[in-house]
């Protein structure tokens, strides 16, 4: 208000009309009251603010709102058969606790870990967790941020595809000395292997199955450096070796 301090316990605003006078808690009527305001239609310039229930003076342009954590990255990404969630935030005021929250429709979540926050910081900190009961299809994730006064915010929802399909290879020994290289993956029945010189050329092998491990004769091959393909129902992964 213009001439003095009133309680003001609601959203309220300012206007300014290219005139030295600013009327506070106005939408521009010259009456200065909220009735009159409603038939204003004329256009005006308007700056939201915050309305205090105080008769204290309240200066506006040193007002802040402060957010209790800067969410700087949310990131969610399948590893093997794991789905690893990240998160960092740029600063933390009055953070009690993380909750981490999974769906399978992106509507109906629920809490599968929670994480204490930092409390009070300044500084740039990491947090991470590993869901190890991710289901196949899309699985949905968002964090949720909780105050030590109970009041919460949600992050944006984060979308991860997942298959119950990884390669986990075991190739020993590296670098081959003997004649014979071993190779052991997750899926013994539905598993090819190739062996690639650094041109690129298949090389002619034997393997032989014993106890869910591929043993591969080598002794026909030239010393060197060598890539092996290992293929499980569609994925491949390749890694290096070097027969001596």
């Amino acid at each position: 208000n213009k001439s003095g301090h009133y309680p003001w316990d609601e959203l309220w605003f300012d206007r300014t009309d290219n005139s030295p006078s600013v009327y506070n808690g106005k939408f521009g009527a010259a009456s200065y009251d909220w009735s009159a305001a409603t038939n204003d239609n004329t256009k005006r310039n308007f700056n939201l603010a915050i309305g205090f229930n105080t008769t204290d003076v309240v200066n506006c342009n040193s007002f802040e709102l402060t957010l209790p954590i800067v969410l700087k990255q949310f990131s969610v990404a399948k590893n093997n058969e794991n789905i690893y969630i990240n998160w960092i935030t740029a600063s933390e005021i009055n953070n009690d606790f993380f909750t981490i929250e999974h769906s399978l429709d992106g509507v109906n979540f629920t809490e599968i870990k929670r994480i204490n926050g930092a409390g009070n910081c300044n500084r740039e900190i990491s947090y991470s967790f590993i869901d190890k009961n991710a289901k196949e299809g899309i699985n949905y994730y968002r964090l949720k941020q909780t105050d030590f006064d109970g009041k919460y915010t949600y992050s944006k929802v984060q979308a991860v595809y997942f298959d119950e399909i990884y390669i986990n290879v075991e190739i020993y020994p590296n670098p081959v000395i003997g004649k014979v290289l071993n190779i052991k993956t997750n899926n013994t029945e539905n598993t090819s292997i190739n062996i690639y010189n650094c041109i690129g050329e298949k090389m002619g092998i034997k393997i032989t199955n014993k106890n869910n491990i591929h043993i591969i004769d080598v002794s026909n091959l030239p010393k060197g450096i060598y890539f092996v393909e290992t293929r499980v129902v569609g994925f491949s992964e390749y890694k290096k070796i070097l027969i001596q």
